[in-house]
């Protein structure tokens, strides 16, 4: 969660990205499942990202916490497609 006050100028999606290129590195498939209309909107115009589910609420079968925002608020679900980070400095970044 980025404050309030820094909010809408790309933190969160810059981290979450550059996490996601870590991830990737290591041989993971970064996913991101968001409910914050403008994190929707910067995945879906990031060339880096591609919807894999289109925002829409839980279904009545999904697994959800009771009071979930899911079952309440539009979510959408993401996969990063944008290159891995250097191997090198992601076992870095963990400390491996």
């Amino acid at each position: 969660m980025t404050l309030p006050d820094f909010q809408g100028v790309g933190i969160g999606h810059g981290l979450s990205t550059l996490i996601a290129s870590m991830w990737k590195a290591l041989g993971y498939k970064p996913t991101s499942a968001t409910a914050h209309p403008a994190m929707i909107s910067s995945r879906r115009a990031s060339l880096l990202w591609r919807m894999h589910r289109p925002p829409s609420l839980a279904g009545a079968g999904d697994r959800f916490r009771p009071g979930h925002h899911a079952l309440t608020r539009l979510t959408a679900g993401f996969v990063y497609i944008g290159p891995p980070m250097q191997l090198t400095q992601a076992q870095a970044l963990l400390g491996d």
